[in-house]
């Protein structure tokens, strides 16, 4: 009995105390309902067996109150993160929308190269991935790099004849640059 009732005053106790007590409160008040589970064969009188029916009743009470205030601060969360979860989608649309548009402007960009560039010049420059303006000092290190990299030596022998084919491609591109500007090609 006295179980009972400690167990009672505790529970609601902690449960009008601190929010964070809510599962001390939900185990007490299950002792709680344990001790006042009295069969009919119960040698006690019907006063205690009430006294100990109130003191589960109690409990109950505290576990309600505790599920309420538990429930008074997770409806706000919950409302602002469906309200997140609402602004997430509206912005994922939006990228979406944005990817398919330049998805769709590169598709185009493709399609016609000739637009992209507005010379002969430009576009000899441009298969190697130089700007007209480059400096002509830097040349020699372009041609250097060029080498370095397309060579078909630097390739396993899977992928030699391909190598070759961009070397050879490079090399008169990178000669054709030299010669416009006035410099020998070695």
């Amino acid at each position: 009995m006295v179980y009972t009732v400690l167990g009672a005053a505790i529970g609601f106790l902690v449960a009008f105390r601190s929010p964070s007590g809510g599962l001390l409160a939900v185990l007490l008040a299950w002792v709680a309902t344990r001790c006042t589970s009295a069969p009919d064969t119960d040698p006690r009188s019907p006063y205690q067996r009430l006294f100990y029916a109130q003191g589960g009743i109690v409990a109950l009470r505290n576990e309600l109150a505790i599920a309420k205030s538990q429930n008074d601060w997770i409806v706000p969360d919950l409302a602002r993160a469906r309200e997140r979860v609402t602004n997430l989608e509206s912005e994922l649309a939006a990228a979406q929308a944005n990817a398919r548009k330049l998805s769709e402007e590169l598709a185009h960009a493709r399609k016609s190269p000739s637009a992209t560039y507005r010379s002969e010049q430009e576009k000899l420059y441009g298969r190697l991935g130089l700007c007209p303006g480059i400096p002509t000092a830097f040349l020699p290190h372009i041609k250097r790099a060029v080498v370095m990299t397309l060579h078909p030596d630097r390739h396993p022998d899977s992928r030699k004849a391909a190598a070759q084919e961009r070397f050879v491609e490079a090399m008169s591109v990178l000669g054709q640059i030299l010669a416009d500007r006035g410099l020998k090609a070695r």
